[in-house]
């Protein structure tokens, strides 16, 4: 929307406070918090008042440990705090309060709900099993082509209702294990050509 990449935080690795609001400028490899980078310049832009940050896993948060972001997130999200955010790297208050967040999550459950409050949430139902056949395995399987560089002119550019449900049945309609059943029964469907000895898929 803005002509610029959101910044991606994946919070399942428990990220500290310091990725989001910069390291204190005495510390070995200090750098300034994502808040403040999603802000600037770059890439001959301009700098921006309302990038967007995308917090992934937000169920996985590990608020119990030391220097948990989970304060500094309560203090991102109320606008009034969010006005004079300190960026310790800088040593400056600066204005946050136009940064745009996407928190996703599996599961709603584990998330606190004083952080739930300050949240518009939005509850995206699973794929069903015929959304999965009919849109999600065409797109995986473009990027299985890609990731594996897969000489394309010897596969099939769409596979057939009937490797789908190979598919399906091999990752039992998991989206996640979909890119893994391809590779698995690609490999099931190599045969032999018995005069040339050249490996034949019939993925098709």
């Amino acid at each position: 929307i803005q002509g610029r990449r959101p910044i991606k935080v994946d919070l399942g690795n428990g990220i500290a406070d310091c990725t989001l609001s910069g390291t204190e400028p005495s510390f070995k490899n200090a750098k300034i918090g994502i808040v403040t980078e999603a802000m600037m310049a770059q890439n001959g832009q301009k700098p921006i008042k309302n990038p967007v940050i995308h917090f992934d896993e937000l169920d996985k948060i590990k608020s119990d440990r030391q220097y948990s972001a989970e304060n500094v997130f309560y203090a991102m999200l109320e606008k009034n705090t969010a006005r004079n955010f300190m960026d310790n790297y800088l040593e400056l208050n600066i204005d946050a309060s136009g940064v745009n967040y996407i928190f996703t999550a599996n599961t709603l459950e584990k998330i606190p709900k004083p952080f739930l409050s300050r949240l518009r949430v939005f509850e995206i139902p699973d794929y069903t099993h015929e959304q999965i056949k009919e849109i999600v395995i065409d797109s995986i399987y473009k990027n299985w082509l890609t990731n594996n560089k897969m000489e394309t002119e010897f596969l099939p550019a769409v596979l057939s209702d009937y490797i789908k449900d190979e598919i399906l049945q091999e990752c039992n309609d998991d989206p996640r294990a979909i890119e893994d059943a391809i590779g698995t029964v690609f490999a099931r469907t190599m045969l032999e050509d018995p005069e040339t000895h050249h490996a034949i898929a019939l993925f098709s």
